[in-house]
């Protein structure tokens, strides 16, 4: 008879990378022809619901780090989805906007998000769901409680 907290490590595992890989195929699909990556599409969300943000605020809101946050406002700016208005010396503060043409193609990448989150309410009720992130913020809270106290766990092995 198998483990049945290795079952639960592999079936977690194997799903959230299945889960991870598909987010990612929707989303190259879905942003195929705006010429963008798929690290640009949280941040034109966040900057079409927020108005204004600098790339400090953007890293919080889209786990990423600096150096990504860096390159992905390079592109966006380069191609005239969002502007930067520098108040300081120090680019990382400098609240950013969307541009028109940005605020467009927000707006669009949204509707295509909706569709998306509609399409899997067909298989999946709203109260489900709910159920569903609740779960999966309380776990993803434990794992980051638990990365954090990496060194004292392994020191008790």
């Amino acid at each position: 008879m198998k483990d049945s907290m290795t079952d639960r490590f592999a079936l977690y595992t194997t799903l959230t990378n299945r889960i991870n890989r598909n987010v990612y195929r929707i989303k190259n699909k879905g942003i195929k022809e705006f010429g963008i990556k798929t690290a640009h599409v949280p941040c034109l969300y966040h900057l079409l619901k927020s108005g204004s943000l600098t790339a400090s605020e953007l890293c919080q809101l889209c786990e990423e780090d600096k150096a990504i946050m860096s390159r992905t406002l390079d592109y966006l700016e380069k191609n005239e989805f969002v502007t930067g208005e520098k108040k300081d010396s120090k680019r990382y503060n400098t609240p950013f906007h969307l541009t028109a043409k940005g605020k467009d193609l927000a707006e669009n990448l949204l509707k295509r998000i909706n569709l998306v989150l509609n399409e899997v309410s067909t298989f999946v009720g709203n109260e489900e769901l709910a159920v569903f992130y609740k779960h999966l913020t309380t776990l993803d809270e434990s794992l980051e409680y638990i990365a954090g106290r990496l060194e004292h766990i392994a020191s008790k092995l």
